[in-house]
Order: C-alpha cells, then structure tokens, then sequence
C-alpha cells in the first residue's frame, strides 16, 4: 500500500478540537499570537475546493512545508526532525501516567477508559454500513492513548515489583 500525501487541508481540525478543550485565547498566548490568529487557524483556509474559506494556514502547515523542504536535501534530517513530535508525545504519556498513579489511579480505570470509552465507540462505529472514518481514527487514536498510558504505569510497576524467582 502505498502511503498517502497527508492534506494540509484538515490540520486546521486539530485547533479546532483544541479549542474545544482549552480555547482559542490559550493557543494564542501559548503561540505568542493574538486571538484572530488562533480562532482563524482553527478554520478552513481558502482554497480551490473551499473558496470562502476564512482560516490560515497554521503552525502545522508550517511543520509540513518545513519537513518538505528539509527532505528535499536530506530525508534523514525530516525524519530525524519529525521524530521529535512522537518523542514529545512519549515524554508527555510518561509524565502523565506517572502523575496518574501518584494520584492514586487505578491501573483498571486506565483500562476501562481505553475499552469502554474508546474501543466500544470504534465497534460501534464500524458496525454501521456508512462509517464517519474520520470518527473511527479519532477514537481508535484516543484508545491508543490511553493503552499508551497504561503501557507506562505497567512498566513502572513491574520495574518497582520485587523480584520472583
């Protein structure tokens, strides 16, 4: 299967599910924007295919073109610059589930989210003759989160088990 370009056209959804949870004010102060700058990058750009379009093109666009332009002269740096996100991402899974525990969360809560919250949702989704797939992978990437989570609090609680013979 060959891989497909990813569309700079839906980068724009993920400020907007953000803003959802946080707000546009908060992207702006954390990207040293002002509001009508995040609030438009959580909006579709003008294009051929959405000539009304009002957004921006946005910090991920930005990463895009950059990695572009980085792979043109070396595809060993745009991967090694890429790489960067996913280690950001992992850091961040560790950090929160060793918080979580600190917390007293259970490791059956962890589990439960993933399944209950998440995979029942993607089942469910999957079973209809039309499924939104741009639904399914959201929930599907939601479940992986949380089995990340889990992955983590599994490690620090075997590394802090005492040993068995």
């Amino acid at each position: 299967m060959k891989t497909k370009l990813p569309t700079w056209k839906t980068t724009h959804t993920f400020f907007h599910r953000l803003a959802a949870y946080i707000s546009y004010g908060v992207i702006a102060s954390r990207c040293g924007k002002e509001l009508q700058t995040a609030e438009a990058w959580g909006r579709e750009p003008e294009s051929i295919e959405n000539p009304n379009g009002t957004g921006k093109k946005n910090p991920f666009d930005c990463v895009l073109r950059l990695l572009a332009l980085a792979h043109d002269k070396d595809a060993g740096l745009a991967r090694e610059a890429a790489e960067i996100f996913s280690d950001y991402v992992k850091y961040l899974d560790e950090k929160d589930g060793k918080t979580f525990v600190e917390k007293g969360g259970s490791v059956l809560t962890i589990v439960g989210e993933a399944t209950k919250e998440h995979t029942d949702v993607v089942y469910e989704m999957l079973k209809s003759p039309n499924p939104d797939w741009s639904k399914v992978y959201s929930e599907f990437k939601q479940s992986e989160a949380k089995y990340a989570e889990l992955g983590v609090i599994l490690k620090e609680k075997v590394k802090n088990a005492p040993e068995s013979n």
